[in-house]
């Protein structure tokens, strides 16, 4: 299930950069700025979450997830 009506846009045109700050936990930034949170859900895929601390959806790969936080 993927809902992505409570997405907020950081910055059009701009790349997030990824970087795993612990086991199963990754966070985006957009420049300086805090962009989105992945968490691995052991055995059940990847929640992703946009700066604001909606959920954006859960997804079966980690790529997908990140996909998935709105730029």
């Amino acid at each position: 299930m993927t809902d992505i009506a409570n997405a907020i846009p950081v910055t059009e045109g701009r790349d997030l950069v990824w970087t795993e700050v612990g086991p199963g936990l990754w966070v985006a930034k957009c420049g300086a700025d805090f962009a989105g949170l992945i968490e691995k859900l052991w055995g059940a895929g990847y929640r992703a979450t946009d700066r604001a601390g909606h959920v954006v959806g859960e997804f079966a790969s980690l790529s997908s997830a990140q996909r998935n936080v709105l730029v």
